[in-house]
């Protein structure tokens, strides 16, 4: 048709002139910062509908061709559109890892989780045996952490890579605690380092290594969180030393090592839960990873409070009110049945349940 013709014409008319003026402010001989930003947005208009550049992104998502402006555009561009962000910004929100984990989010770009079977939606549940090898994590920046120049045209960042389950029950304090299931520093990331795996590779510093998630029987569905956080003013981290994996908070990391909201760069989620075929498994890893011969039983939990406000003290005065009567029914079933049974709610290998949430199903059950 003379008009597809004339169409295509055009096209090509403007991608000439815009290539041309690209390559004018990229073989100056000492291009300045705004020079190297304008060149950059010659090429995005330019190419952005070009028929061929088009095709080509639709083939390979951008893959190997992050180097140039307007595949990261377009990447950009798909990912928002056809709801990449909302689902991410979606789950974040939805499983509560604001404010559970974090207090809030600042804009993201993509932190992708992958097992061996495949790209894993975030938010979804999955069996624990998934996940024993550490998963694949991907990051995709769309835009350079810094203003690009001629010597080094895709500038890197350093970032710190977390994980974290915040669903540990916490008998004692009636509530949830997080547990460090992976920590690296000092990982160098650009435009064009999208398909690095960040917990396989060699880029950064692993403090902490990689610990298989294990959630114990009759605990709720436990999260599975990772946070990019990008380091303050491109410098080596100040973390050293491997903290300790229980009682973990990324907030306290954040305070301590200088990250502020907008330092976050990337989230993701799954879930997974106890099951009887994960059974032998979950016992495994307890055994191998926290040496307990077996992962504890709950037959109560904390209450589900996460990271709420401390209890005033009409509620301390409930609370205690509850244990009495609860231990008094205890000891009247004992003196009519002769039968004590407060072994049977205490959760295997020393971990003692709730006594003011009321009886549970048995260990056996």
């Amino acid at each position: 048709m003379p008009v597809y013709d004339a169409a295509l014409d055009f096209l090509a008319s403007h991608r000439d002139n815009c290539a041309a003026q690209y390559e004018r402010l990229t073989t100056l001989p000492s291009p300045s910062a705004a020079e190297m930003v304008e060149a950059d947005n010659w090429e995005v208009d330019g190419f952005v509908n070009d028929p061929a550049t088009r095709a080509l992104f639709r083939e390979t998502k951008g893959a190997g061709q992050m180097h140039r402006p307007v595949m990261r555009h377009l990447a950009e561009r798909s990912w928002k559109n056809q709801g990449g962000l909302d689902l991410i910004m979606g789950r974040v929100y939805q499983n509560k890892v604001v404010p559970d984990v974090i207090p809030d989010l600042a804009p993201l770009n993509p932190l992708t989780f992958a097992v061996k079977e495949g790209v894993v939606e975030p938010g979804l549940t999955i069996k624990p045996s998934l996940i024993e090898d550490a998963p694949t994590i991907y990051y995709q920046p769309f835009q350079h952490p810094s203003t690009p120049s001629k010597a080094k045209p895709n500038p890197t960042a350093l970032y710190t890579l977390v994980a974290v389950d915040p669903d540990t029950p916490d008998s004692v304090n009636h509530t949830f605690t997080q547990r460090l299931h992976y920590l690296k520093t000092d990982i160098p990331l650009s435009v064009t380092t999208g398909e690095t795996p960040l917990i396989q590779s060699s880029l950064g510093k692993e403090l902490v290594a990689w610990e298989p998630l294990a959630p114990p029987r009759n605990t709720p569905k436990h999260r599975l969180v990772f946070i990019l956080l990008r380091q303050h003013n491109n410098r080596p981290s100040k973390l050293t030393t491997p903290p300790p994996r229980e009682n973990f908070n990324v907030r306290s990391l954040m305070a301590t090592f200088d990250f502020p909201l907008n330092s976050i760069v990337g989230v993701n989620l799954i879930k997974s839960e106890w099951t009887e075929d994960q059974a032998e498994y979950i016992n495994k890893i307890w055994k191998e990873h926290r040496g307990k011969d077996k992962a504890p039983v709950y037959t109560r939990v904390a209450q589900e409070v996460r990271y709420g406000k401390p209890l005033n003290s009409l509620h301390v005065r409930a609370e205690a009110i509850r244990e009495r009567a609860w231990q008094r029914s205890l000891e009247e079933f004992e003196r009519e049945t002769g039968v004590g049974i407060v072994e049977d709610f205490e959760a295997e290998d020393g971990v003692t349940s709730d006594p003011s949430q009321g009886p549970g199903p048995k260990k056996e059950e």
